[in-house]
């Protein structure tokens, strides 16, 4: 995948006896994105087109991680604003055996197709989220491109990272975000 370059032709053609081109890895981007959100990274590894440092501009800085509490709710409003290529980092503190529901909708329904996944817990000895646990698309129902991680049980005590985004990480729009605790079974 760090390989797999894509080699654009500048639309502007030849100028000056030079035709340039564009390199872009959108693949190898989105895996180092994800990362980065993985280890609460504010710099990007990598440059918007995802080649790496040589020379280009590197891609907005990661917002820091919001913490949530067990049945809050945030959003829509302009801190749960996606644009393409975004991924929101949230954490929260979770008790083994606990049972959670995350759901991210929409504010409107259909404009956006929004995203989750779910990584920890959280690795005390280098503070990475590296254990991907479950994520979800389309949850179905009224507005089918909403998504939900519905009733997973917590493996361990521990803090956790909701990773809200949108398919393919291609929308724009606002989203809720909840998280829900079944009876009452998570707080460490």
């Amino acid at each position: 995948m760090e390989g797999a370059y894509l080699t654009v032709t500048d639309p502007q053609g030849i100028v000056n006896n030079y035709q340039a081109y564009f390199l872009y890895n959108e693949p190898w981007r989105r895996s180092c994105e994800i990362r980065r959100v993985l280890f609460g990274e504010p710099t990007a590894f990598t440059t918007a087109t995802g080649h790496g440092f040589n020379g280009g501009a590197l891609a907005p800085a990661l917002r820091p991680l919001t913490h949530l509490n067990l049945e809050q709710t945030i959003g829509p409003d302009s801190t749960t604003h996606l644009v393409p290529g975004a991924f929101h980092g949230y954490e929260f503190d979770g008790k083994a055996g606990g049972v959670v529901t995350v759901t991210m909708s929409a504010a409107t329904c259909g404009a956006l197709d929004t995203y989750l996944y779910l990584y920890g817990p959280k690795n005390t000895v280098d503070g990475s989220y590296g254990r991907f646990l479950v994520n979800n698309d389309d949850v179905g129902g009224t507005c089918g491109l909403n998504s939900q991680i519905r009733s997973f049980t917590l493996p361990q005590t521990g803090n956790y990272l909701i990773v809200a985004t949108s398919f393919r990480q291609a929308g724009t729009g606002d989203y809720q975000l909840n998280l829900h605790c079944e009876n009452g079974t998570c707080a460490p």
